[in-house]
């Protein structure tokens, strides 16, 4: 993804629907940290629904459209590739304490959205 897909239809494929994102329940060592996480690519969002569903015994996956109406406030770090900066942000927040300080002074205090 990169800014100019921002305004494209964002999927996030989940094993429960809702309505309301709830930062509380995202889950904690993810690649770019705890967070939600969304693609513009609906058949990934469909076959990680479906994965989900699967992993959590699930009877169905659901994918949830969402729109980014105003995002001219928000602070978006965008990574150009999978560089040494990219690596090193992904094993911190992963939980590798070598880099645990370089994700939470560096990025997940000043960044709303990251895209890769």
């Amino acid at each position: 993804m990169n800014y100019s897909e921002l305004h494209k239809p964002l999927y996030h494929g989940s094993s429960v629907s809702f309505s309301i994102i709830d930062l509380s329940k995202s889950a904690v060592k993810k690649d770019f940290g705890q967070g939600f996480y969304m693609t513009t690519d609906k058949i990934q969002a469909e076959k990680f629904a479906s994965l989900k569903a699967k992993r959590m015994k699930a009877n169905k996956g659901y994918v949830e459209v969402f729109s980014l109406n105003n995002y001219d406030n928000l602070i978006i770090k965008q990574f150009d590739s999978a560089n040494e900066e990219w690596f090193d942000f992904i094993l911190s927040n992963r939980g590798h304490s070598k880099f645990a300080t370089i994700s939470r002074l560096s990025f997940s205090e000043v960044y709303d959205v990251y895209i890769d």
